[in-house]
């Protein structure tokens, strides 16, 4: 089995945009995302790709 390993600096995004997805009823549990959603999403991806 693989170890995901997340930047540290980009953990905190991805546990604020996981717990977002626990509470929201707009985003989906596939795809699509609200617009608050999307903006954690890209908030983390912006962290996890520059560390």
């Amino acid at each position: 089995m693989d170890d995901i390993f997340i930047r540290p600096a980009a953990q905190g995004s991805y546990d604020t945009y996981m717990e977002h997805l626990r509470q929201c009823r707009e985003c989906p549990r596939g795809s699509g995302r609200c617009a608050d959603g999307q903006e954690l999403v890209r908030v983390y991806l912006g962290k996890a790709r520059t560390g």
